[in-house]
């Protein structure tokens, strides 16, 4: 449990990971430096629960990398991360840790919900799916977006979690897929990809065992919606550059990046250093280049058939985005052409003689 400045809302999730009907657990807590009287109150709390184990930072390190210190002092063979602001079920362990006993399922995650920490309000409810499990390839190619579509225009959105706080996993993973050196937005998502990439299935509980509480200072609602779009989006081009390759075929990449184009254009990706498709990437070079001849048709199918279920809607920022997409396409598409008459076949040959390995100062975070 990462911890900073929670100290009105801190009590209430270490009480209800302490009330699990499993009671052989660990909690740890990683305190990052608050100022707010938090660290007090964790240190009376833990005094009276000797399963709780309490760490300070000398300063405050940052989200990710707090997190990642909890996972180090870590002594259990499974875990979860459970923020200062979430809640858990008295079973959810009861209820998810026997589906880790198969050593071909990656991770079990559980439906969620999100309420007003203020008014208890229940928000909405989310990660839930209508099956008990899935194959890894399908968990992964619907978190990516290529067997659903990610601006809804198909319908609703699918159950894949974002949230480490809805999932138990074995602590091996954890140690190997949470990594320091990505944004704090989207490392959630990195870690599942990652860890279920290395098994054939993940396991699910169709009920509600967890509570993302919402208020002005949580992390979902205090970032701009355009931030989040767009730092999930380098998440999950990072898991493309690497492992997930193998899941998606070349001309589904080149979707992956028409639609990282769309994105870019309607959140203003500038601003987060994001100008591009290709700058989602960690490489300066891709092979999944957009290709106009599937793309712009298959992109411009989704959009007359959400016009055909809704007539009457105004036009959506995706359909505006995809106008100047198909207009910036056919340009580069006559001066591609234009270029290509200049290239005589000693540059050809040149290019081809090139060596095809990496330097080593090229070479991507997640390769493996």
């Amino acid at each position: 449990m990462p911890v900073w400045n929670r100290v009105t809302l801190v009590e209430r999730s270490i009480r209800c990971t302490l009330a699990q009907t499993i009671p052989d657990l660990e909690l740890v807590i990683t305190d990052n430096a608050s100022t707010d009287g938090t660290w007090e109150l964790l240190q009376k709390i833990a005094s009276e629960d000797a399963r709780i184990k309490l760490f300070r930072n000398d300063s405050n390190i940052g989200d990710v990398r707090n997190c990642a210190r909890a996972v180090d002092e870590a002594k259990g063979q499974f875990g979860k991360f459970l923020f200062s602001d979430d809640l858990i079920s008295p079973d959810f362990l009861e209820k998810t840790l026997p589906r880790l006993a198969d050593p071909e399922v990656g991770i079990v995650w559980t439906g969620a919900e999100s309420f007003d920490t203020d008014s208890g309000a229940i928000l909405g409810r989310f990660h839930t799916h209508n099956q008990d499990g899935l194959s890894s390839a399908s968990f992964i190619r619907q978190t990516l977006g290529i067997d659903a579509d990610p601006f809804g225009l198909h319908g609703p959105t699918t159950g894949m979690p974002n949230s480490p706080i809805c999932a138990l996993s074995r602590m091996s993973d954890v140690r190997h897929a949470w990594r320091k050196d990505v944004h704090g937005m989207g490392a959630d998502t990195l870690f599942y990809l990652l860890t279920v990439a290395k098994y054939p299935r993940v396991a699910h509980v169709p009920e509600i065992l967890s509570q993302f509480g919402s208020h002005p200072a949580s992390y979902t609602v205090s970032s701009k919606a355009d931030e989040l779009a767009i730092r999930y989006r380098v998440a999950k081009t990072l898991f493309v550059d690497g492992p997930g390759r193998a899941f998606v075929s070349a001309k589904e990449l080149a979707r992956f990046n028409a639609e990282s184009e769309l994105l870019c254009r309607k959140h203003n990706g500038a601003q987060y250093g994001i100008r591009s498709w290709r700058d989602f990437h960690a490489s300066g070079v891709n092979p999944g280049e957009l290709d106009s001849e599937y793309l712009l048709p298959r992109l411009a199918d989704a959009i007359k058939e959400r016009r055909a279920m809704h007539p009457d809607a105004q036009p959506s920022a995706e359909e505006e985005v995809l106008d100047q997409l198909a207009l910036a396409n056919a340009r580069n598409g006559i001066l591609s052409q234009r270029l290509s008459s200049l290239v005589n076949p000693w540059t050809w040959l040149g290019w081809r003689l090139m060596p095809w390995t990496k330097p080593a100062w090229r070479k991507h975070p997640l390769d493996i």
